[in-house]
């Protein structure tokens, strides 16, 4: 049985690696993911129009640990990088969302996402996610919280019910169930860790083996083809 991809998510993994082998300055190690997923974007738009919505995971609120001059620069480049992003989301009718806790983002980056927010509102097509002070755990627990602080009585509804009045508590309440969760990595194990926990449970979860920033679009669409012509959900890499 096939199915269409209509929701891929990407955890942004492995840029600090790739620098490593690479020697290159850690100023590079973020441009160089961020670039990556805005050709992810571009592939997608151009070669893939039954996708609706494209995810990536870019920051959680747990690397606010990281180097001061590590989270500094990662905000930065959000700031210089995406309003260039933001002309070629409009030129293919694609619609911006950050999802996550905006409110913790630095101030002028949070006013760059906002702008191309207000921007891109009103287009039609793929909807590009960027996952910023994201935590798929803290999501959760948080839905939780909002349904206690309202007052909300779950005793009397059903499994239906209670999926909707958590799911529409979510920072991704408005997001499509996940169908591809796409993960690049250089470890014997694929690491999901807090991404999207609610929304991938019938996701089909492709990892393989070459860091974000080295990610051709062939493999992007061997996973895409995996996942349509799968109904289970696993991970597979590309035939050598």
């Amino acid at each position: 049985m096939s199915r269409d991809v209509k929701h891929m998510a990407v955890i942004l993994d492995g840029n600090g690696r790739w620098a490593e082998g690479q020697k290159k300055d850690i100023r590079e190690w973020h441009f160089s993911g961020f670039q990556k997923f805005r050709e992810m974007a571009l592939h997608v738009m151009n070669h893939h129009p039954k996708i609706q919505e494209l995810s990536g995971w870019a920051f959680a609120p747990s690397n606010m640990k990281r180097p001061l001059r590590e989270v500094a620069g990662i905000f930065l480049l959000i700031y210089r990088q995406i309003w260039k992003f933001s002309d070629e989301l409009m030129q293919n009718d694609a619609r911006f969302q950050v999802i996550g806790d905006l409110t913790k983002v630095p101030k002028l980056a949070r006013k760059k996402l906002e702008e191309t927010i207000q921007l891109t509102k009103n287009n039609n097509k793929l909807r590009v996610n960027l996952n910023i002070m994201y935590d798929g755990r803290e999501e959760v627990l948080g839905a939780m919280r909002k349904l206690a602080q309202e007052w909300v009585d779950i005793s009397n509804m059903d499994d239906g019910e209670l999926d909707t009045a958590i799911t529409s508590r979510l920072h991704s309440g408005a997001c499509e169930p996940v169908d591809l969760l796409f993960i690049p990595w250089s470890e014997k194990w694929i690491r999901i860790r807090d991404y999207y926990l609610w929304r991938i449970r019938n996701a089909h979860i492709h990892g393989i083996d070459t860091l974000l920033p080295d990610v051709t679009m062939g493999e992007m669409d061997f996973a895409i083809s995996r996942a349509e012509s799968s109904h289970l959900t696993n991970w597979a890499r590309p035939a050598a």
